[in-house]
C-alpha cells in the first residue's frame, strides 16, 4: 500500500517528465485544403466546449496534487538551487506564451471489448490558432470513473502537447459514456480499437467543423497502465495499414518502485 507522502512524490515526478517532454516535441505544420464536407461514420456529438491555456491546465493540476511550486519539482529531482531560478524562468515563460486551445468533450461509435457496439467518450484539445504543429494521441493511465477526461479535463497528461498540439484523449469503455459498463482498460486489443475509433471521430469533426485536415502522422503517449496500450496502438497501426494513421513517435513510461 502506498502512503500519501508515496503518491505525492510520484505524481511530482510524472510532472516533472512531461514539463521537460514538452521543450523537445516538435512536427512539421501542414496547410488545409479546399473544404468539402464530409459524412460522419464514427463522430456521434459534442458534450461540451470550452477555452483554456496551458497555464490554466499546470495551475488545476498544481492544485489537485497539492503540489507548491515548479521550484518544489526541479529540487524534487536534484536539481542545484543556482539552476533551479534560470530553470523556472524559463518554464514559466514557455507556459506563459503556450497557445490557447479550444476543448471539446465528443461521442462517436466504437465497440466494447465483446465486440459489441458503444457511445464512447473523449476529449479533443484543438489550437486556436487552427494551424496546429501535429497530432498526439494519449492513452490515459488508470483513473477513478469520475476522474475521466470529460469529467476532468485538466489532466497531466495533456502538458506536453498543449503548445501547439492536437491532443485526443479517449476516456476508454468503462468510463465517461459508458461509465456504466465495466472497465475495459487491460484489454489492450479494445483499447487500441478505441483509441483509433476515436482519433478518426476527430479527423471527422475537425474537417467539418475547423476546415481543416487531421495531420495523419501521431505522436502516441502513454505513461504507466496507458503505456501498454500505447504500444498496443502502434502495432494496431502498422497491422491496419487501411487507417491511413502513420506512427511518428512513441513515448512510454512508468514508476520503478522500491519498497524498503
Amino acid at each position: 500500500m502506498f502512503t500519501f507522502s508515496q503518491i505525492k512524490s510520484l505524481i511530482k515526478d510524472v510532472i516533472f517528465t512531461l514539463l521537460f517532454m514538452s521543450l523537445f516535441l516538435s512536427c512539421e505544420r501542414n496547410e488545409s485544403d479546399l473544404f468539402e464536407p464530409v459524412e460522419y461514420e464514427k463522430f456521434s456529438g459534442v458534450l461540451f466546449s470550452k477555452t483554456l491555456r496551458l497555464e490554466d491546465v499546470m495551475d488545476e493540476v498544481f492544485r489537485q496534487f497539492g503540489i507548491q511550486s515548479i521550484e518544489s519539482i526541479l529540487r524534487k529531482q536534484g536539481i542545484p538551487e543556482n539552476e533551479i531560478k534560470s530553470i523556472t524562468v524559463q518554464i514559466k515563460l514557455y507556459i506563459k506564451l503556450s497557445s490557447e486551445y479550444d476543448v471539446h468533450g465528443i461521442t462517436y461509435h466504437t465497440v466494447n471489448p465483446k465486440g459489441e457496439k458503444v457511445v464512447a467518450s473523449g476529449v479533443l484539445y484543438y489550437p486556436k490558432s487552427h494551424n496546429p504543429k501535429g497530432v498526439i494521441e494519449v492513452v490515459p493511465w488508470f483513473k477513478s470513473k469520475n476522474d475521466c477526461g470529460t469529467v476532468n479535463y485538466y489532466m497531466p497528461e495533456v502538458i506536453p502537447g498543449i503548445n501547439g498540439y492536437v491532443y485526443i484523449v479517449p476516456d476508454q469503455i468503462g468510463y465517461g459514456s459508458t461509465a456504466d459498463l465495466p472497465i475495459g482498460y487491460l484489454q489492450y486489443e479494445n483499447v487500441a480499437v478505441v483509441s483509433a475509433d476515436m482519433r478518426q471521430a476527430v479527423e471527422e469533426f475537425v474537417y467539418n467543423h475547423y476546415h481543416r485536415k487531421l495531420d495523419k502522422k501521431s505522436i502516441l503517449f502513454g505513461y504507466s497502465l496507458g503505456a501498454g496500450g500505447a504500444l498496443t496502438l502502434a502495432r494496431y497501426y502498422q497491422q491496419y495499414a487501411e487507417r491511413g494513421v502513420k506512427v511518428k513517435n512513441v513515448f512510454i513510461g512508468g514508476e520503478l518502485t522500491i519498497l524498503h
